[in-house]
């Protein structure tokens, strides 16, 4: 601890002490909650479904030939994908919207739209592509239940379950090195 000289209100000179307690030297990153870090999970409740980064990282790693592990901390953020020079930029290059709202937003309000919009051929094309393994009823009661086939198909797709398990699993410690 230190001592400096500070000067009171009435002009005379006092001591205060001050402690350096040494916490800005430990790093804290770990406490901290960001959807690279893997510790977040964007959900939601009424339609049953959620989502890590990790979950879309592995989906577009494959299609567009990048790690896993460098979408995982770039679907977060300010980062921008070029799809004509297949790149990554940490700047905006013209109209490119950011990674999140290109590859996972986008994504999820595709699905969003066409069931609010009873678009039974597109919507059939979307449970195709994502390889879902929905009950035929599910898609055949688009029309009187489009709630039930959002659902149906969120939850198929992005089960809330797997990403809250999922993230349990990776980022909390085990009881024995928790009770240490």
């Amino acid at each position: 601890n230190t001592k400096p000289n500070n000067e009171s209100e009435n002009g005379e000179d006092e001591e205060k002490e001050v402690f350096d307690w040494g916490v800005e030297d430990k790093d804290d990153s770990d406490i901290y909650f960001s959807p690279e870090f893997g510790n977040v999970v964007f959900a939601s409740a009424i339609d049953g479904w959620a989502f890590r980064i990790e979950q879309f990282a592995e989906i577009y790693a494959k299609k567009l030939g990048t790690k896993v592990d460098v979408l995982k901390k770039t679907l977060w953020g300010d980062y921008y994908y070029s799809p004509k020079e297949k790149k990554i930029f940490k700047k905006q290059k013209g109209s490119l919207s950011p990674m999140f709202v290109q590859f996972v937003l986008n994504s999820i309000w595709e699905v969003y739209q066409s069931v609010n919009q009873k678009n039974k051929e597109k919507v059939e094309k979307i449970v195709s592509a994502l390889k879902l393994n929905l009950q035929a009823r599910d898609v055949a009661n688009l029309a009187k239940d489009p709630k039930g086939t959002l659902q149906a198909i969120l939850t198929n797709w992005l089960p809330l379950s797997e990403a809250v398990l999922s993230m349990v699993v990776e980022k909390l410690p085990s009881p024995n090195t928790a009770q240490k």
